[in-house]
């Protein structure tokens, strides 16, 4: 909802497909629904999202593009940004080809999903908001991780640990392989691991530790797999300082 700078961006004036309205961004027919077409670099269109649950979700666009590689990426509005990929030829206008654009956490709250066009030549046909098959929480209060900003630990002595829970839960309809590796600095332990597989709707906990005996800044990776191709991983930044006693 909204005008231009507010619900998306067109660099030409008008309606170059001229269909529903005369306005801009530029709309063809294409059957029941329209397409967005004459893409053009700067050029972004924002969707309003609301999650029933935070989420993690996958961000999924189906394109055309003849016979020039488009670029497009997405974010939301205010928070997690998702790197513009390079978009496949499909052959025509009319031959549509699924893209996965990365996977981003959204909440409750009514969010605004930019998809922003860095290179243009490509037709979009729709875009999808798939969930995850994985989703990380911070226990006890169950509450979303954002991936694109570090979990920090509170200050802690030397010597002294501190630990943070957290929760997976498969979101997916079929059981899933689970591992999790943790990277960085060895400060930073797994000393509860998820189980090897979890079933539909299923969750397991997991627990990292930060335990040094000198003062200083520790940082670690979580990363979080499935077995299947083509899922995405969940990366989460640790981050912690220990203090002089």
């Amino acid at each position: 909802h909204g005008g231009p700078d507010v619900a998306y961006v067109d660099t030409t004036p008008g309606n170059a497909g001229g269909h529903l309205r005369t306005g801009d961004v530029d709309l063809a027919a294409q059957g029941p629904n329209p397409l967005v077409g004459w893409t053009a670099p700067g050029e972004w269109l924002g969707y309003t999202v609301r999650a029933s649950q935070p989420q993690r979700v996958r961000v999924r666009a189906r394109i055309a593009a003849p016979g020039a590689s488009g670029r497009l990426g997405a974010h939301l509005a205010g928070g997690a940004h998702l790197p513009a990929r390079d978009l496949p030829i499909t052959g025509g206008w009319g031959s549509w080809q699924d893209v996965d654009l990365g996977s981003l956490y959204v909440n409750r709250a009514p969010q605004q999903l930019r998809l922003t066009i860095e290179r243009g030549g490509f037709n979009l046909d729709r875009v999808q908001l798939l969930p995850d098959p994985l989703g990380l929480t911070r226990l006890p209060e169950d509450a979303a991780l954002a991936p694109d900003a570090p979990h920090v630990y509170p200050s802690t002595p030397a010597g002294a640990p501190v630990s943070r829970a957290f929760r997976l839960r498969n979101h997916a309809g079929t059981t899933v392989a689970v591992g999790a590796t943790l990277t960085g600095s060895s400060c930073f332990r797994l000393i509860v691991a998820p189980t090897d597989a979890l079933g539909p709707n299923q969750a397991t906990d997991l627990r990292v530790r930060l335990h040094c005996s000198a003062p200083g800044q520790y940082a670690g990776t979580l990363v979080v797999t499935t077995g299947r191709p083509g899922d995405a991983a969940i990366t989460l930044r640790l981050e912690g300082n220990i203090v002089a006693p």
